[in-house]
């Protein structure tokens, strides 16, 4: 019997769920699909009530049964990943990973936050004619850059970004300032009145 044959003898259109137990049933009955529909409609011998409550019982078993399967996915996600962190950890210990003292910004972050939380930031503009006066570069070359980073070396020389900042251009004084930009293809930075390449 198909669920449509099943709806058209009982009236009733019974969820996938409900159906696939109805069909159980129906295959270990003795009847055949109209007495078997005949019953169903007048639930005799509680037939119906019976079906409806086993396909509860079905439906939550197999929600409980995806409930553990999902924690399990869960458990054995977090075991991994936390063996891939025990790995990385491993490996960066075996590459001797030290802070770059050639490569990156030419100032501290904590340096740069004290002088920024001192005075407010230039504009762009003014930043460009800044490094103009102080450094006689041409205005339409220079483009002010506000991202920087720091980097890592390893043991074999190879270099990785360790740190990214967002910094405006600042101008305390003449010796208390910072600007970071690009001119003609080339990276620079002003850092306290002293102008630095800037290598990345």
């Amino acid at each position: 019997m198909t669920i449509r044959e099943f709806e058209v003898l009982t009236g009733f259109h019974p969820s996938a769920a409900l159906y696939e137990v109805i069909e159980q049933d129906y295959n270990s009955s003795q009847l055949d699909k109209h007495e078997y529909c005949e019953a169903y409609k007048a639930d005799k011998d509680g037939i119906a009530e019976r079906l409806a409550r086993l396909a509860d019982k079905c439906a939550l078993e197999r929600d409980n049964k995806h409930a553990d399967e999902l924690k399990a996915s869960f458990t054995e996600i977090k075991l991994l990943h936390d063996r891939l962190a025990e790995a990385k950890a491993q490996l960066d210990r075996e590459l001797d990973w030290q802070p770059a003292k050639d490569i990156g910004t030419n100032m501290s972050e904590h340096d740069y936050q004290f002088l920024a939380d001192d005075t407010a930031p230039m504009s762009e503009l003014d930043a460009i004619r800044r490094i103009a006066q102080e450094c006689g570069f041409d205005m339409a070359k220079i483009s002010i850059v506000t991202k920087v980073q720091t980097f890592d070396k390893n043991k074999y020389n190879k270099c990785r970004v360790s740190a990214e900042f967002e910094r405006q251009p600042v101008w305390a004084s003449s010796d208390w300032n910072y600007i970071r930009f690009d001119c003609a293809g080339m990276q620079w930075e002003i850092v306290n009145d002293e102008l630095f390449p800037y290598f990345d």
